[in-house]
């Protein structure tokens, strides 16, 4: 019974966000080590480095460094995987670690430049090199590791199982650093090597028959047998815990970073309306009534359509005293039209996970296409205009 409880100790320790992550730290990031020129850089030194300077590092720094010292913590060595060779009858298919164990395919590693982002090509990339297998596919940036499986039964279906960000792993003074600590330990208890070999062995032990069974069977009459029982349950609970616990930080980060969201539209709408009201050179009730009348669609933000904008329009040419609006006026509800348009489609990521519970995952390529946009780094003008040309072709959320 020791060794039952040697094993739960280390299972434990496995299953310790704390313990992963100081693990990780010693295995991966401590031994990271590229020279440039006559400087060599650690890794956190390397990243901080301008991306011109990192660009086509996949082989030496992510493949031959991060990435290979990730397996070996997770518990694989060299005679586990192939190398950055063709999969059989498939020369095009060339995943840059194929990591077998005794069941066969375990999963594929592929990995990316450190200045490069995950895209749909890389999924759809991962999804051709899993097929005929049980799914399990990593994506690595040595910034990122993404875990996921591949639906067996749909081309376009997957799981995410842990998306871990480094650079936040590495901040214990961040706020999500605890979402991504136990992110990286369901990792390791997902895609550790006793996985993936510990099967064939529960068979064997299980496999026996009745009387042998009971021949061998640890009585729980002693205060110590009754222990070690406890302490392997605690092991299963542990795993569930974990697990249960990854999501439910995910839920809330996202739920958090929604609302931060949804705030932000909300105030820019405002201050749009209030723009637009202020140059019109209304009398007093005549801006009051053009306020009240957008003011109506605060609510609706994310659901107006073309003929809300025009209500809005045809309260403006009353507002007015007339029937047709001048072409001042007329140039500035298309300015005002035009932001609307865009908080409408940017209001629908947050619509969209307010409605539905926070655990499902978005997976809706416009709500992904719109976040993507809005977090581009150039300038408001072009980012509006983006957002313009694909709220054009949207047929999901075009209004």
């Amino acid at each position: 019974m020791s060794g039952a409880s040697g094993s739960a100790a280390n299972q434990s320790e496995n299953s310790n966000p704390i313990q992963v992550v100081s693990a990780f730290r010693q295995a991966v990031i401590e031994r990271f080590s590229i020279q440039l020129g006559v400087r060599g850089y650690a890794y956190q030194e390397y990243l901080a480095l301008p991306a011109s300077e990192r660009s086509n590092d996949e082989a030496d720094a992510v493949d031959q460094q991060f990435a290979r010292y990730a397996l070996e913590w997770l518990g694989f060595s060299s005679s586990d995987w192939n190398y950055n060779r063709p999969q059989a009858g498939k020369k095009a298919n060339r995943p840059d670690y194929s990591v077998t164990a005794s069941v066969g395919m375990a999963f594929i590693w592929e990995d990316k430049n450190s200045t490069l982002d995950l895209v749909d090509e890389h999924l759809l990339q991962m999804r051709r090199y899993t097929i005929g297998t049980a799914g399990y596919a990593v994506w690595c940036n040595m910034r990122r590791i993404l875990a996921v499986r591949f639906s067996s039964n749909d081309t376009l279906k997957y799981e995410i199982l842990a998306d871990i960000s480094i650079e936040t792993l590495l901040d214990t003074q961040a706020q999500a650093w605890q979402t991504q600590a136990t992110n990286l330990a369901l990792f390791r208890l997902l895609f550790g090597k006793e996985r993936f070999t510990q099967f064939l062995r529960l068979v064997e032990s299980i496999s026996i028959g009745e009387g042998d069974f009971k021949k061998h069977a640890t009585p729980l009459t002693s205060r110590q047998a009754m222990q070690d029982f406890i302490d392997g349950s605690r092991q299963s609970l542990d795993h569930l815990r974990l697990a249960a616990l990854s999501q439910i930080r995910k839920s809330r980060e996202d739920r958090s970073e929604s609302e931060e969201e949804e705030k932000t539209l909300h105030q820019e709408w405002t201050d749009n309306a209030t723009q637009l009201v202020n140059k019109l050179g209304y009398t007093e009730s005549g801006r009051m009534r053009v306020q009240e009348a957008i003011q109506r669609l605060t609510s609706r933000l994310g659901e107006i359509s073309a003929e809300d904008m025009n209500r809005v329009k045809e309260e403006m040419a009353q507002a007015g005293g007339t029937t047709k609006l001048s072409a001042a006026i007329s140039s500035l509800f298309e300015q005002w039209r035009e932001q609307l348009s865009i908080r409408t489609v940017l209001f629908l990521p947050c619509d969209f996970k307010r409605r539905h519970p926070p655990r499902l995952p978005m997976r809706t390529a416009c709500g992904e296409n719109v976040r993507a946009i809005r977090k581009t780094r150039i300038t408001r003008p072009l980012r509006n205009r983006l957002l313009m040309s694909f709220l054009s072709v949207c047929s999901w959320c075009a209004c």
